[in-house]
């Protein structure tokens, strides 16, 4: 039988559903200060910057997974089109995260500012994919964002959304990631051990 073992399971277990909720209320609470004119853009920040700090928090793999997922089934319940979407998108932009700060030493990549900046891009390019890719599954016709990009006279095709829904995560990513590592920098947490 095949086992995966996650250290610290339990502590991570609960630090990931107080990160995901917290995900959640941060979402909302941005979208009521600021009306629905940022449609979710946020979120890729918000998620970027708890991920950050909750895998330099453990140092160890499994804490971003873990948060994708606990994550990824609180968002089937928001009020979005093809919400579904989000629970493999959030998914893999954990797991993307964990796997890149992986590669080599975790415990010393989660202290890499610049590694952690390059690996949330990565996880918010994971997850941009993934959602894309289903919205456009299912026919989804994006007014919105065509809509938005017609106040600046700007035609895109299939490949603009593309370029966009990319684009606008890999922003959001490494805003939030800069975030995080100010915040992780100041509660000390890429000196601290577990």
């Amino acid at each position: 039988m095949f086992l995966i073992t996650i250290p610290n399971l339990n502590k991570k277990l609960v630090y990931a559903a107080s990160f995901s909720a917290l995900y959640l209320i941060l979402g909302y609470l941005v979208t009521f200060v600021t009306g629905p004119s940022l449609r979710g853009s946020d979120a890729h920040l918000i998620r970027a910057l708890l991920i950050v700090v909750l895998a330099s928090r453990f140092k160890t793999p499994g804490s971003a997974t873990l948060m994708g997922v606990i994550s990824g089934f609180i968002l089937l319940g928001i009020p979005a089109p093809a919400s579904f979407l989000y629970l493999p998108g959030s998914i893999m932009a954990g797991l993307t995260y964990d796997l890149f700060m992986s590669i080599g030493n975790y415990g010393k990549n989660s202290k890499n500012k610049i590694l952690i900046i390059l690996f949330s891009i990565f996880s918010g390019i994971s997850e941009a994919i993934i959602v894309t890719f289903g919205f456009i599954m299912l026919g989804f016709e994006f007014y919105e964002i065509l809509a938005r990009l017609s106040i600046f006279n700007i035609t895109i095709g299939y490949y603009g959304i593309w370029l966009y829904s990319i684009g606008k995560n890999v922003i959001m990513s490494f805003i939030g990631a800069i975030v995080a590592t100010l915040i992780v920098s100041k509660l000390n947490l890429f000196s601290r051990n577990k």
